[in-house]
């Protein structure tokens, strides 16, 4: 019997939330699906929400955010019984530096990323080391908006199980309407006017395609693409084949 997949997870009080599985790598395999969810935030959750995630199997639920937003938005997953929650804090809590703060161009957003993957490689290490780990999928990875953090988290998993870039680049951009469709639902980010939320203006400048293919190709000047900078930060030959186990069918 077929299993009918959809990329799209559809849950109340989440916008964003979609599976990495179905992708066709580059010598002809396939993603696996049901393994791994990349979400937004996840504190709107109802708890018929909250029970479908556990239908769907999640076990791990890894949080890429800083301290003050989990103070201020708390994760509904966050004490949730039967799913164990972990804080892997992708962006540190110092002040950032200007570089993260551009959203204005493809390259500003790029080089943003570059920032994260250079200094932040321990949050980002442990974050892929607690997926790699025996018993932790089905897991969920998610941020605010389910895109900057949780896309170069997704974007590192997609390019470690052989996906195009161009594959990852488009998966990528899907967050485009799912941020315009979050923030017209719950509330909008300063840097977003209310003309052009209205309009559907901003998801022009959403989740470029751009930026991925910019990121990806820093990966490959710098460390040999994805993965030279998974060992790079010290990710294991072990760790490296489980998830492509998990990720591979």
């Amino acid at each position: 019997m077929e299993t009918r997949h959809e990329r799209h997870f559809r849950i109340a009080g989440a916008y964003n939330v979609r599976e990495l599985g179905g992708y066709r790598t580059a010598n002809g395999a396939t993603t696996r699906w049901g393994h791994f969810l990349r979400a937004d935030l996840l504190d709107h959750l109802t708890p018929e929400s909250v029970a479908a995630l556990k239908e769907y199997g999640i076990k791990t639920a890894i949080d890429l955010r800083a301290e003050d937003e989990l103070s201020e938005k708390p994760s509904d997953l966050a004490q949730s019984t039967g799913i164990e929650y972990f804080n892997h804090n992708l962006l540190g809590d110092d002040e950032l530096p200007d570089v993260v703060r551009d959203y204005e161009t493809a390259k500003g957003m790029a080089d943003g990323y570059a920032w994260i993957l250079d200094e932040r490689q321990a949050s980002i290490h442990d974050a892929l080391s607690t997926l790699s780990a025996p018993g932790r999928l089905p897991a969920v990875f998610f941020c605010a908006g389910g895109t900057d953090r949780t896309g170069l988290i997704a974007a590192l998993l997609l390019g470690l199980a052989g996906v195009p870039n161009e594959t990852i680049a488009q998966d990528y951009h899907l967050s485009a309407q799912a941020l315009v469709d979050r923030w017209r639902n719950l509330s909008r980010p300063d840097f977003v006017s209310k003309e052009d939320l209205a309009s559907g203006k901003v998801s022009e400048r959403l989740a470029r395609t751009d930026t991925m293919r910019l990121t990806l190709a820093r990966l490959e000047n710098a460390y040999g693409g994805v993965e030279g900078y998974v060992r790079a930060i010290g990710l294991t030959d072990i760790q490296i084949v489980r998830l492509r186990d998990a990720l591979l069918i």
